[in-house]
């Protein structure tokens, strides 16, 4: 994978996303001829999943559309590799378009938090989203030197040298409301509402999401990582959303590193006979909650 492909004088690496019944890891490609392997996989989460895990399964406030916490760790390694955590000094800015329970925000905070300072923005339609983030975050943030504040529906809590700060409002509208650029973004879409629709006459995003992708757009520094999940359209389309993400934002100037499916592409569980009215039928499949994940880089505009 290389993020910055017109980037002359930078170092590239290459990466190959696998993907298993369980998990998704990005494993750095090596030349033929050494014999050194590394797992990239939970590189700079693997100390604090396991305290983590533990303390998030508690959080005052549960959201059932909150990202599987597997996943989010591997979203969180792969930004860490393209924004060379390890190695920055100055302040990243994160931004969550659509931060449901903040488990991004929060993975991001307590991930990185002792190296750089973290400035994580998340966005929710849903008021109760909002609220139940901060809570969330002040409740795994044990540190924090502050109560959050609330000012037009917007809330801000500060951790040591970083901060968080929830905004009640639509993300489509981002632009209007915060104008600082981030370093960086992850969504986790709605579900419920990914259909893609475009306006081929002026290229028009129609959509929730695509306006969410459109507006995220809008706020990422040039050559900024984003990485989307969203769920599949419907059973016929193979690739699901997956490609509608992709139309998305390459129209809007994107490269596309890489694409992977969770659970992998076809997996499915065999039915089970409460569904089937007591006799299991040979062969029948169920169909399971897959998820994509879209890994992109801004234009260099």
């Amino acid at each position: 994978m290389d993020p910055y492909p017109n980037d002359e004088g930078t170092t590239t690496k290459d990466y190959i996303i696998i993907e298993t019944k369980h998990r998704l890891y990005l494993v750095e490609k090596l030349d033929k001829d050494t014999n050194l392997r590394r797992e990239y996989s939970f590189s700079s989460t693997q100390q604090i999943a396991k305290q983590f895990k533990d303390a998030w399964s508690k959080r005052p406030f549960q959201y059932s559309g909150a990202i599987n916490l597997d996943v989010a760790f591997v979203l969180i390694d792969i930004l860490s590799d393209i924004l060379h955590i390890d190695d920055r000094r100055d302040k990243i800015r994160m931004l969550d378009p659509s931060c449901g329970s903040g488990t991004f925000l929060a993975l991001a905070l307590k991930a990185w938090g002792d190296q750089v300072d973290v400035e994580a923005v998340g966005i929710d339609l849903n008021i109760k989203c909002a609220e139940g983030t901060i809570q969330n975050l002040m409740y795994i943030c044990t540190n924090a030197t502050a109560q959050a504040e609330e000012e037009d529906n917007a809330w801000t809590l500060t951790v040591e040298e970083s901060k968080a700060t929830i905004h009640a409002e639509d993300s489509v509208q981002l632009p209007t409301f915060i104008s600082d650029k981030f370093d960086c973004a992850v969504a986790n879409l709605p579900w419920n509402r990914n259909t893609f629709e475009y306006n081929e006459g002026n290229n028009t995003i129609e959509c929730t999401n695509s306006g969410i992708l459109e507006a995220t757009a809008v706020t990422l520094k040039p050559c900024s990582p984003f990485i989307v999940v969203s769920g599949r359209d419907n059973e016929q389309n193979e690739l699901g959303s997956s490609s509608n993400t992709r139309n998305c934002l390459e129209k809007l100037g994107f490269h596309i590193v890489g694409e992977a499916t969770i659970p992998p592409k076809g997996f499915a569980l065999p039915s089970s006979s409460k569904k089937t009215g007591g006799k299991k039928k040979k062969g029948v499949l169920s169909r399971t909650s897959d998820c994509l994940i879209t890994v992109a880089i801004s234009p260099q505009r």
